[in-house]
């Protein structure tokens, strides 16, 4: 969280995502997908902002990318 803060999102991305793979127990796991989904969303990477929001189950997110944010070219091509 600290190298999101700091704006060194590329890093920040890569910690939570270990986090996520290597600590399927973590308590922290709800707050890295959070911060993963942000840090997509900047990026501008929504099919990865939309995976994470729908494992939190973040309705009006989801809909916000798939009704907003997303082309119909990125919604269909979404896996």
């Amino acid at each position: 969280a600290a190298l999101h803060r700091r704006k060194r999102n590329r890093e920040a991305l890569a910690e939570f995502q270990t986090l996520l793979k290597h600590c399927p127990n973590s308590p922290l796991r709800r707050a890295a997908r959070e911060n993963v989904a942000i840090i997509a969303e900047k990026q501008g990477d929504l099919a990865t902002a939309l995976d994470q929001y729908i494992h939190l189950e973040y309705d009006n997110d989801i809909a916000y990318l798939l009704d907003v944010r997303m082309t119909t070219t990125q919604v269909a091509a979404y896996k």
